[in-house]
């Protein structure tokens, strides 16, 4: 321990800027010198309470800034302890200082270069270039102040930091030409050049003649390093391809090819003989992995595995150009793949037929697939024709069973009293047949049709239950759910023609009846409408007509004294149907009088005053009476072709010939005169519909 001491030295601190040299100040405390860095930080002994019963006052050191311990030692003499330190928790960082004392300040700083200088050496050991000249700049600092001094360690010490800053850049270079060497002996030429480049970079501003040796040195090495690594890398290549080692050949070949992208992306040059070089070990090795996937793929029994194996030959070869060595072995693999799915049309062929022969449907479908896709993918010939014609003949087999199977299953349901359910297997017996070819649906006509028959009984019998419901939710007055199940039944019947138009037409009627008490009064006349083109019972007409009159005399009560409606008009051609119906019903007279008179009157034409014709235009002339100039006329061929020219409807009525439905003529009045009103319209329905059957025909 030394007895006195006037300036102290801190290093190897947690706390960088801690470290450094502690002179001592004017004042004490505690009886003991207070020391203080140029950063403020100070090293005073102190006394505290610690709280322990054996040792109630701690005695010490302590190293600290701005109020607050860093690192404190035991110790009551009058100097700081050089070791001992401990970081104070929460404020301290590890590792602890160590101490050394000096009789003055010149002798601490030059403790301190020495420190330095031999941190610098330590960190160039360790490649850490960085550190190292900050080190040797900090000593370099240090001794600034004390150039005057008389002290003989002085000039040496500087003399050497100057050398080990200058020759730094020297040493970091010599250090990277050395892990260039080994990266490019380890066959790593790229990061071999960015080595060469770095050392190069750190030269930049040395100006020692080694240096220039050095620089001169390095930038042969990297205009070399291209060329020697493409020597390098193409005798690589060579070996691996004598020695089959394709793995290494792909990855020399790939670095090959890197290099000619860069190089002509950098202008660079390159052997001329380089890229018909790698085109040939390239085709080489794409010729030795392909056949090897092409003789694996033959010799595997998986369908799947051989399958994969030809697409990885084929992708082999287009990964080269179309060489006649290419070619060939693309023909053999393209062979290879026809054997293969004519083998594995077989295959799905022959468990088809097993599947079948046992009754397993599902998995002949399955099968039939798989034969399918096979079929498509696969190249002609006589063999493929005759696995064609087992493939048609199995569909047909399996189309036939599977509409027996469903067709049985429908009995089975309906003799259960299931009738949804039988439904639901003859539909799906129909579209298997819709779906089988036309051998198939040409033989299975007859059940086609027994088909519809069962389909459309059975739609009947469901209708007709749910039509009993509804009557019964009518008689309890539950006109809503009464709707709801007519409109159900009248679902129920769609599709199915005239086998059930007379059914259709009850259901229509009834729920006519029910919509007027619901006040849905034009949906009511359009039920009656409904019944009206479908029947020809006179009492359901009679019942429809009534209906359809009440509906639209409510209808014009709404719009009274709005303005003039057609419904009143509609209403009493309605009442006179259903008059005609029932000639003897003198009531009902008496309420047809009785709307007629409350018909507004019927607008009368001006009578036309004398007037010469002679002298209007013949266009003008008629264009007064009707034949507007935006309307053209038209001659009965021209008009012949437009009939033929629109869209007909093509669904069946119940009238003993084919006609001409009101919508279809709405359809034609619209198209040749623009729009019409419904009132106009309607005048013109009734005078051509004059039997009031709702179809007109075509004489």
């Amino acid at each position: 321990m030394v007895q006195a001491a006037f300036t102290i030295l801190v290093s190897n601190s947690g706390w960088e800027k801690a470290n450094g040299i502690y002179v001592a100040v004017a004042w004490q405390f505690n009886e003991a010198t207070v020391y203080k860095s140029s950063r403020g930080f100070l090293l005073s002994r102190e006394e505290h309470e610690s709280g322990i019963p054996t040792e109630p006052l701690w005695r010490g050191w302590v190293l600290g800034i701005g109020g607050q311990p860093l690192y404190a030692a035991r110790g009551v003499d009058a100097v700081p302890p050089e070791l001992g330190w401990q970081a104070v928790p929460t404020w301290g960082r590890e590792p602890n200082p160590t101490l050394r004392t000096a009789s003055n300040a010149e002798a601490a700083v030059v403790a301190k270069v020495e420190e330095e200088l031999v941190a610098a050496e330590a960190l160039c050991q360790a490649q850490r270039w960085a550190p190292a000249a900050a080190a040797c700049q900090r000593g370099l600092d240090e001794l600034a102040h004390l150039l005057d001094a008389g002290s003989s360690k002085v000039p040496g010490l500087e003399t050497s930091l100057l050398e080990k800053l200058t020759r730094l850049p020297v040493r970091q270079a010599e250090a990277l030409l050395h892990e260039g060497d080994e990266a490019c002996t380890g066959g790593d030429w790229q990061h071999g050049q960015i080595l060469y480049e770095t050392a190069r970079n750190s030269l930049k501003d040395c100006e020692l003649a080694e240096a220039a040796e050095l620089r001169w040195k390095l930038a042969v090495l990297i205009k070399n390093c291209p060329s020697e690594e493409i020597h390098h890398v193409r005798e690589r290549a060579e070996r691996a391809a004598q020695s089959a080692d394709w793995t290494c050949l792909g990855e020399a070949l790939e670095r090959l090819m890197r290099i000619v992208e860069e190089a002509k992306q950098t202008s660079n040059e390159l052997p001329h003989d380089l890229e018909a070089h790698i085109s040939a070990l390239l085709e080489q090795r794409c010729l030795a992995l392909a056949a090897e996937e092409l003789r694996l793929g033959d010799e595997t029994s998986q369908p799947d595995q051989s399958e994969r194996h030809f697409a990885a030959a084929l992708g082999l070869c287009s990964k080269t150009s179309a060489t006649p060595c290419i070619s060939a072995l693309q023909a053999k693999i393209f062979d290879s793949q026809a054997r293969l799915k004519r083998r594995c049309l077989s295959l799905a062929l022959d468990a088809a037929a097993d599947h079948l022969a046992h009754g397993k449907l599902a998995d002949v479908d399955e099968s039939l697939l798989e034969a399918q896709m096979a079929l498509e993918t696969s190249a002609g010939g006589a063999e493929l024709g005759n696995l064609e014609a087992k493939l048609v003949e199995l569909k047909q087999e399996a189309a036939e069973c599977k509409i027996c199977a469903l067709r049985e299953m429908g009995e089975k349901a309906a003799e259960k009293g299931d009738w949804r359910e039988a439904d639901i297997y003859w539909a799906e017996a129909q579209q298997v047949l819709e779906a089988a070819s036309p051998e198939v649906k040409l033989a299975a006509a007859e059940t086609k049709e027994q088909l519809n028959m069962a389909r459309c009984w059975v739609a009947c019998t469901l209708a007709s239950e749910t039509m009993q419901q509804a009557d019964e939710c009518k008689l309890q007055d539950n006109i809503f759910r009464a709707d709801e199940l007519y409109t159900e039944a009248i679902a129920t019947l769609g599709g199915y023609g005239l086998r059930v138009a007379a059914l259709k037409s009850v259901l229509h009627g009834k729920r006519a009846e029910v919509l007027q008490k619901k006040w849905q009064h034009k949906e009511a006349i359009a039920d009656c409408d409904a019944v009206l083109a479908a029947s020809k019972d006179p009492t359901q007409r009679h019942q429809a007509f009534l209906i359809a009159s009440e509906a639209s005399r409510a209808l014009h009560q709404q719009v009274l004294g709005e303005a003039r409606s057609h419904w009143l008009d509609l209403a009493v051609r309605y009442l006179e149907g259903a008059e005609k119906l029932a000639p003897d019903d003198h009531a009902l007279k008496r309420r047809l009088r009785a709307w007629r008179r409350e018909l507004p009157p019927k607008t009368k034409p001006v009578p036309m005053p004398p007037f010469d014709w002679s002298k209007v235009p013949k266009s003008e002339k008629a264009n007064y009476f009707g034949h507007v100039e935006r309307r053209p006329g038209f001659r009965d061929a021209e008009f012949e072709k437009i009939w033929d020219m629109l869209k007909k409807e093509t669904r069946p009525y119940a009238a003993a010939e084919p006609g001409i439905s009101r919508e279809t003529f709405f359809r034609v009045v619209k198209h040749l005169s623009g729009n019409i009103e419904e009132e106009e319209f309607q005048a013109v329905w009734n005078k051509a519909d004059l039997d009031e059957d709702g179809l007109l025909n075509f004489k």
